[in-house]
């Protein structure tokens, strides 16, 4: 498989596009081997009456399956797996199939099913010392965390994850779970030890030539820049990330990195270049062939995308659409982030169209959310918008209130001991204000003539 990855891409680099797709198609083909070779290992255990040997091959077979994103076998072949391996007391087997069953779970929306799985899957790992299958379980359930807001939760258990992954040296859930916890530590305004923590997964990405978690982790990286207002370093990760996964022929990785770039541009201002990004995004999700594979997560975040670009170009019944749609799908998912988006985005409808009581009760909405979860922006944001209200209404104080919680949610920044010392220095402005140690103030520095 490393090998056709690497091959397609180097088809693709020589502009090679239909041979770069037909090479990529032939990885994912692999998943489909796998399955095929887990079939011959179930008719040997069969023959050999190895019941364990069996439950290991629907095991293997459903794995096969799930990543292959033919997800109804893959859910029966590990319910089999489930249901020999309890007969024997095989916990590494039902362990093993438990995760499959809730990454299927989690990526096609069913995510309380997911998380009662990976529960078990916990357990059970433990009680077999299966130190993968354990850090696996403990990553996902984290990321089920992640999603509905509940940070520090989901920071606990992928540190304990990224730890033991670490420890024992299993690489594939490594790179996940770094990415995993990359993407908690963000979610909660831990912006700059989720960028080490993503650069440490990129960096092992690279060394180890794994590609598909290149991709995502480079996505990410655009998003947490993008999420901290650093524009250009956002759309150049997100560009990378972009031109990969369109050379992958994936349905995900494109559809984030190219709605990180389409957020990125409305953010800029360039509405034109912000809606050819999302409108292809939009493409993806309503094409009936795009694999079911987390699109229930990016289409919440499309949505919520298109209605503030549609928004911004005072187009308010597309605006109200969009972000309804928004609100359904994160209603449904508990997906806390993209609710506080669609309130505050109803709120901010509202507004456009004088309806300042609909303004109002939507944006408590989003502002109740979002201090439940602490994530910056949205705090940010909806403070923002419920000040933009009350200054409709002509209400100065309590505009001016939102407005300073706004600007004074997070420290920007700290005390640094500057001197102007060094042999170009002429005059390093120490003692200029009285009572203070330091150069001061900074303009009168001078540099020694050349």
């Amino acid at each position: 498989m490393e090998y056709l990855v690497k091959a397609a891409q180097k088809a693709a680099n020589a502009f090679a596009n239909r041979e770069a797709v037909a090479l990529y198609e032939q990885a994912l083909d692999v998943c489909r081997r796998a399955r095929a070779a887990g079939q011959e290992g179930l008719a040997i255990a069969r023959r050999l009456g190895d019941r364990l040997s069996e439950a290991a091959a629907f095991a293997t077979m459903g794995f096969a399956s799930a990543f292959g994103h033919d997800f109804n076998r893959a859910i029966d072949d590990c319910r089999t797996a489930i249901r020999i391996a309890t007969d024997i007391d095989a916990k590494a087997v039902i362990a093993n199939a438990y995760v499959t069953t809730a990454v299927v779970h989690s990526v096609t929306a069913r995510l309380e099913e997911s998380a009662e799985e990976t529960e078990k899957a916990v357990d059970l790992s433990e009680a077999a010392h299966d130190i993968s299958t354990l850090v696996m379980a403990k990553g996902l359930s984290g990321t089920l965390l992640n999603w509905q807001g509940n940070y520090r939760e989901a920071w606990r258990r992928q540190e304990i994850a990224v730890a033991r992954a670490r420890e024992h040296r299993v690489m594939f859930p490594l790179f996940l779970n770094l990415w995993w916890y990359g993407l908690s530590l963000a979610g909660g305004g831990r912006y700059d030890e989720s960028i080490t923590i993503l650069e440490e997964g990129l960096a092992v990405c690279e060394k180890s030539g794994e590609e598909i978690m290149r991709h995502r982790i480079l996505n990410t990286l655009g998003w947490v820049y993008l999420e901290c207002g650093d524009l250009d370093v956002a759309v150049e990760f997100n560009r990378r990330g972009a031109e990969a996964a369109r050379k992958r022929g994936d349905a995900e990785t494109i559809a984030n990195s190219e709605l990180n770039l389409g957020d990125a541009y409305l953010a800029k201002g360039d509405l034109a270049l912000a809606q050819e990004f999302l409108d292809g995004v939009h493409g993806l999700v309503r094409r009936p062939t795009t694999s079911e594979w987390m699109k229930w997560r990016y289409s919440t975040d499309l949505f919520a995308s298109l209605a503030e670009l549609a928004l911004a170009r005072g187009d308010r019944d597309p605006a109200r659409r969009f972000a309804d749609e928004c609100l359904e799908i994160a209603s449904r998912t508990q997906a806390k982030r993209y609710l506080v988006k669609g309130w505050r985005l109803r709120g901010q409808i509202g507004l456009a169209r004088g309806d300042t009581t609909e303004a109002e009760q939507s944006l408590r909405q989003a502002l109740t959310i979002a201090q439940s979860i602490q994530n910056p922006p949205q705090l940010w944001s909806t403070r923002a918008a419920l000040g933009e209200l009350h200054r409709a209404r002509g209400e100065r104080e309590a505009a001016r209130q939102l407005m300073h919680e706004k600007a004074v949610f997070a420290p920007i920044w700290e005390i640094g001991d500057l001197h102007g010392v060094g042999p170009r220095v002429g005059d390093p402005a120490i003692g200029y204000v009285p009572g203070y140690p330091f150069s001061a103030p900074y303009e009168d520095v001078k540099l020694k003539p050349k």
